[in-house]
């Protein structure tokens, strides 16, 4: 069986840190390849490139290539394993969270949706994480962003959690 937990929250909410945690209890992050600089806390999942690079592999790689999308001026390439197994991945952008939780659904994994909550403060989250002011904008707006579950496949499990309580909700499923 191979299942799929997507965590949906905004920058610095502590995706990166569930998602650590989840690892460290047997569950494998996707591959992402990503034009972005690299950073001192990045998982291992993360493949740097250059934006040439990752168009040429949204052609040569095979079927579990899902997609690329564009946040603040970088681009990320997202492929889901095709082996059973447990498997994590976290997005900023609810279109994208949306977006991948049914392209799984279709290739037959069992998938979990788990949306933080909003209420924490960004400023002090992400404090030296931005290069503009503009990014900075950016991500307040995606932070509080509607997920519209109606777009959903019926077939997605929407849970909810917070800081408190996101690795045990999380690690149950």
């Amino acid at each position: 069986m191979k299942k799929l937990l997507v965590i949906l929250g905004g920058s610095g909410v502590g995706k990166t840190t569930l998602e650590r945690k989840l690892n460290n209890n047997g569950v494998v992050s996707i591959d992402i390849f990503t034009t972005r600089m690299k950073r001192h806390d990045d998982l291992p999942n993360y493949h740097y490139v250059e934006y040439d690079e990752l168009k040429e592999l949204e052609i040569t790689m095979p079927l579990d290539y899902v997609f690329t999308t564009e946040i603040n001026d970088r681009s990320y390439g997202y492929y889901l394993p095709t082996t059973d197994g447990s498997y994590v991945v976290s997005f900023i952008e609810p279109a994208n969270a949306i977006y991948m939780s049914n392209m799984a659904i279709k290739q037959g994994f069992d998938v979990t949706l788990a949306r933080f909550d909003h209420d924490y403060d960004i400023d002090n989250a992400i404090s030296g994480r931005v290069e503009s002011q503009l990014e900075l904008e950016n991500r307040k707006r995606i932070k509080d962003a509607y997920l519209d579950t109606s777009m959903l496949s019926e077939e997605v499990s929407v849970i909810f959690i917070n800081r408190d309580n996101a690795l045990e909700v999380c690690s149950s499923i």
